[in-house]
Parts: C-alpha cells; structure tokens; sequence
C-alpha cells in the first residue's frame, strides 16, 4: 500500500466481505469503487487517506467512513428507492459528537440489502 491507500482491496478482505453480502468479489470492489467516488464528492477523501499512512492494513477499511448522508440518498442507484433515508438511516452510526458515519462496510451491507441477490 506504500504511502497511501490502496483502491484495491486484497484477496483475504474480499473473501470476509463476500461471506456477509450478496455479493461476488468483482461486485465488492465496484460498491468499494463506488465508495471511493462518494468520499470525494464529500471533499474529505484527502484528509481521511492522510490518516491512513500509519495505520496497518487491518484496519484502514474500518476507517475510512462517509458522514454526509446526503450524499448517499442522492446516489444514482438509490434515486427512485421511496425507503432511500430509511435504508441510509439503518445503516449509519453515529460517532461520539452525534455525527452520522457510514462505514463501507456499512455502505456494502445497505447495496447488498437491495440487491436482486437479497430478494
């Protein structure tokens, strides 16, 4: 991963990611890739793979995190879903300040919800 985060994600996390979605590997890294997108139109995409540098591998996943739910509803995919800030609002967190955060774990298991697999 050298000095900052890699757009890819390795074989071992996109087995674990597999046995909790409905989804395949290429699919993973499509919603991964997609996450990527989102955290930039958020403008935080820099400041959150600054952070990254010093962490191992583990546990950069779990960190990066989107907080603008806004930006989630507004999604191409979620446009014309009626329960789009429900199924945003299931999947958020909330940080110790009361912030919403999604966690692309958290953003795979919503696409993963409304998916043609979940039906």
């Amino acid at each position: 991963m050298g000095s900052g985060f890699s757009k890819r994600l390795d074989k071992s996390t996109l087995v674990q990611l597999e046995q909790y979605s409905f989804f395949n590997r290429k699919e993973i890294t499509k919603v991964f890739h997609r996450f990527l997108t989102l955290l930039d139109m958020q403008g935080t995409h820099g400041e959150q793979l600054a952070k990254l540098k010093t962490m191992p591998d583990s546990e950069k996943l779990s960190t990066l995190y989107l907080f603008d739910d806004t930006v989630v509803t507004g999604m191409e995919e979620l446009r014309y879903n009626p329960f789009r800030s429900r199924l945003v609002n299931i999947f958020t967190r909330f940080d110790e300040e009361g912030q919403h955060i999604l966690y692309f774990e958290d953003f795979l298991c919503l696409f993963s919800s409304v998916s043609d697999g979940a039906h």
